[in-house]
């Protein structure tokens, strides 16, 4: 979204937008994954690394990034994903435990570093480097017709 706003584009929210998720910093993961990667102790394990807390909606999420880039355009509403989960949730119990991971950056603070890593190195034009292998009646608007 941030890359299209500062770009004066209009980003693309499927559904209703009142799906629900969380966001992680890379700086509350990577130390998770070093460990996951040298503790010899961790074998075979399924470890969720994320926040279980702050969740918020696409629209939410849209209204603060509208507000601090000053973007005054509606997004571009598209049709539902196919079985998207409206309230993604996981939980982080295991990875404390095991990982001691906490979550030590706000998404305030993350969104602030992330508009000011794009605004310094400056947008992208996103680039369908794929081609699709399953086009039918599910696959998005946003890939059919490249939207972007």
């Amino acid at each position: 979204m941030i890359n299209l706003m500062l770009q004066n584009k209009r980003p693309t929210i499927c559904g209703d937008g009142e799906q629900k998720r969380t966001f992680s910093d890379i700086e509350d993961c990577i130390y998770c994954l070093d460990k996951l990667l040298l503790d010899s102790n961790i074998k075979s394990e399924i470890i969720n690394i994320g926040p279980d807390e702050e969740f918020i909606s696409i629209n939410a999420l849209y209204q603060i990034l509208s507000n601090r880039l000053g973007f005054n355009q509606k997004p571009i509403y598209t049709e539902d994903r196919p079985n998207e989960v409206r309230h993604a949730t996981r939980s982080a119990d295991k990875a404390r435990k095991m990982l001691n991971y906490k979550t030590r950056v706000s998404l305030d603070k993350s969104l602030y570093k992330l508009i000011n890593f794009i605004k310094i190195n400056g947008p992208k034009n996103f680039e369908y480097n794929y081609n699709i292998e399953i086009n039918n009646e599910k696959t998005l608007k946003t890939w059919t017709e490249k939207l972007f």
